[in-house]
């Protein structure tokens, strides 16, 4: 995400012992993304409304 301009704006524990992540894009919607508990894995990624 990172490499693709986003900001990590945020995070916090998700469900099932994973990590929720919020990234920010100066051009694109944000991205929430769930990730593996050593946030190595992204799991699942999608475009939130702003």
């Amino acid at each position: 995400m990172k490499q693709a301009g986003y900001l990590k704006i945020g995070s916090a524990p998700a469900k099932g012992d994973r990590l929720k992540v919020w990234w920010n894009h100066p051009t694109f919607r944000r991205v929430e993304a769930i990730y593996s508990p050593d946030g190595a894995i992204a799991i699942t990624a999608y475009h939130v409304q702003p």
